[in-house]
């Protein structure tokens, strides 16, 4: 009845972790393409790619020339709803480093610079730590709320330690940018879990 109804108090809602993870991948990436060096090229790079997989989406004879150069394997077309499918795609280009040239040639685009393959590399060192915290806390069996403080943790920890060098041994010549925007978004989204004060933000 009524009455009972409204002693009926619901929990509080949590916000998705994962899709804050989405959104740091994502829009708060975006802000490392102010800083001009590491934009620039990180455009000129993605454009690359992107136009290698166009041509290979859009072109039954663009992915046969394609499939000759890379025999065992196939690149990765990015998805616009899944952040981490662009760092899968970059990572399969990677992968393909040593033919992209032959590659561009075949399907007569403009050929990757060293410093655009760099850019590229940098890239996917930082991302792989938010990929694979997102996949872990995406999986559907053995995941439970616990996990998320020590995985965000660990996290910042991993993108912490891309930032430490002494001038002998620089990690990130390019991505620095990359790094500072995503710890930006981590300490943004999850404020209150870092100061364990409450859920995502």
């Amino acid at each position: 009845d009524s009455e009972t109804d409204s002693n009926i108090v619901l929990p509080k809602q949590h916000k998705c972790c994962c899709h804050a993870l989405n959104l740091i991948g994502s829009k708060d990436a975006e802000d490392a393409l102010k800083v001009a060096t590491y934009g620039r090229n990180y455009r000129a790079a993605t454009a690359k790619c992107q136009g290698i997989w166009n041509a290979v989406r859009r072109s039954t004879k663009a992915s046969d020339a394609v499939a000759a150069i890379c025999v065992d394997k196939r690149f990765l077309i990015p998805c616009a709803t899944r952040w981490n499918s662009m760092y899968y795609a970059i990572s399969r280009v990677l992968e393909f480093a040593d033919k992209l040239s032959d590659i561009s040639d075949a399907l007569e685009l403009p050929k990757f610079k060293a410093v655009e393959i760099a850019v590229l590399k940098e890239y996917a060192r930082v991302m792989e730590p938010l990929a694979s915290t997102l996949n872990a806390l995406q999986g559907e069996s053995n995941n439970f709320y616990g996990l998320i403080l020590p995985k965000l943790v660990l996290l910042k920890s991993k993108l912490n330690k891309l930032l430490t060098s002494d001038n002998s041994n620089k990690q990130l010549i390019y991505a620095e940018p990359l790094v500072n925007a995503l710890m930006a978004g981590l300490n943004n989204r999850f404020s209150n879990l870092f100061d364990l004060r409450g859920t995502a933000a």
